[in-house]
């Protein structure tokens, strides 16, 4: 980037509207308040959900695995141009069995494992020549350079997903997947009631994150 370039971008990821919640968290519209344009990566989980968000600021969002509808035919991947920040959208999955197998040894692990290296790595083969990469999926807030690209999860806005709020484990073999996915979030510090979005600044000096959290009721 050369010269004065300002720009903010609002993140947000998973929210999982009309399949977990009824309707994005209040508190969204106030944190993204002031954004130039706002990306969604993925798992919205419905298109209609993104109406709020065009309300704040222009949006470019992608599909998810929980996506469908009109949700589910949004790109896989998406690439901007923000005040000469080259920015990639995605939703974050690495392959069902590579997103199984992370999973699986999280949850036999006593602490959080490096399992972003895995991701971003995967990612970045995806998406090259970019200076920042967005991504969801994983629920985990994220914000970290890795051979000079900027890696970015706003974390999600429905944090336990299927388990949120007063979601029981399922009573079948689906059950050890919800006891799974809850081990998962719980060993990286992901929690009831917290949500987040991020916002990516753009300056002169490079591009900047910090993230908002946004109270969440099931």
């Amino acid at each position: 980037m050369t010269g004065p370039r300002w720009a903010r971008v609002g993140v947000v990821a998973d929210s999982h509207v009309g399949e977990y919640r009824d309707a994005l968290p209040g508190g969204v519209a106030a944190a993204l308040e002031g954004c130039d344009v706002i990306v969604h990566a993925g798992d919205v989980s419905v298109a209609a959900a993104l109406d709020p968000l065009r309300e704040i600021a222009p949006v470019v969002a992608v599909a998810g695995d929980h996506d469908r509808g009109d949700a589910a035919r949004l790109p896989r991947m998406a690439r901007l141009d923000v005040a000469g920040c080259r920015i990639g959208v995605m939703h974050g999955s690495v392959g069902r069995p590579l997103d199984t197998a992370i999973t699986v040894a999280q949850c036999l692990a006593p602490v959080a494992l490096p399992w972003r290296r895995v991701v971003h790595r995967g990612l970045r083969r995806r998406m090259p020549s970019v200076d920042v990469i967005v991504y969801g999926h994983w629920h985990a807030v994220t914000s970290t350079r890795e051979d000079g690209v900027l890696m970015v999860s706003p974390g999600a806005l429905c944090p336990l997903g299927s388990l949120e709020g007063d979601g029981r484990v399922r009573r079948s073999p689906a059950g050890l997947a919800d006891l799974a996915v809850r081990r998962f979030r719980h060993v990286n510090g992901i929690r009831r009631g917290r949500g987040h979005v991020a916002i990516l600044d753009v300056t002169p000096d490079g591009p900047r994150v910090s993230h908002v959290a946004v109270p969440v009721t099931p």
